[in-house]
This record gives structure tokens, sequence and C-alpha cells, in this order.
């Protein structure tokens, strides 16, 4: 019979960022694309990382690629996008 051991919640969350976000990656990134591109996207307290910013992250989207952030608007029986990339949600 397996034994579950509770786990605390950072425990958790750790692991599913270090996961998405390796250190190896970061550190494997030239600090002048780090400066430019990574830390805004990844290390500033009132963003969140989106699809766009991690294809970044792992080199499956050039840092040039410039994509709009969409400002969502809410309404009674939807959420859409009403700024940015065509198809960005």
């Amino acid at each position: 019979m397996a034994v579950c051991s509770l786990r605390k919640s950072s425990d958790f969350i750790l692991l599913w960022d270090n996961l998405l976000i390796p250190e190896d990656l970061m550190l494997a990134i030239p600090l002048s694309t780090l400066k430019k591109y990574i830390f805004p996207r990844f290390c500033a307290p009132s963003v969140i990382p989106n699809l766009h910013d991690l294809l970044l992250l792992w080199g499956f989207r050039a840092a040039e690629q410039q994509l709009g952030r969409c400002v969502f608007r809410e309404t009674a029986s939807n959420r859409r996008c009403v700024q940015g990339e065509k198809g960005h949600v």
C-alpha cells in the first residue's frame, strides 16, 4: 500500500515553476537578452507570464517578434480580447 505524504502548496507551485522555467534554461540565455526580454516578462511582480512569454523563453519564438497584449473586456455573456494580436485570447 502506497503512503501519500501531505505537502505544502508552495512545494507544488515550486515543482511547476521549476518544470516550466528551469534554472539551467535561464542561465543559458545571454545577459542582454535577459535584461531586455526575459526579466520584464517573468521577474516583475505585477506580470503574469503567458504562452507567448514561455515560447520566447524556450526559444520557439524570436525575441524580436512583438506580440500585442490583449485587453480583456467583460460582457454579460463572455470575455473577449478587444486589443492585441488577432486570434490571441
